[in-house]
């Protein structure tokens, strides 16, 4: 499987876990906050590094992410869907 098969399946089952998320503009504001887009090149990076600093994890197919990489990934599926 390649990555990008990957991590739309590990978005898919964020969204499985989590169904209340499975909402496009959420994903984009917890990605990227009450900004359109993000202010500086490493505002990913912060939130990933924060999530990992408190423990705000998501346990996926036997994979530990942040929870901002998980929401990556569920809206990489949302985008992309199943398709190769």
């Amino acid at each position: 499987m390649g990555g990008g098969a990957l991590l739309r399946r590990l978005g898919e089952s964020y969204l499985a876990v989590h169904p209340q998320e499975r909402d496009m503009p959420h994903l984009l504001r917890s990605l990227l906050g009450a900004h359109a887009r993000p202010t500086k090149s490493n505002t990913l990076f912060e939130s990933i590094g924060r999530d990992l600093a408190t423990h705000d994890v998501a346990l996926l197919d036997g994979w530990v992410l942040a929870r901002t990489e998980a929401r990556a990934c569920a809206l990489l599926h949302m985008i992309q869907g199943t398709a190769a």
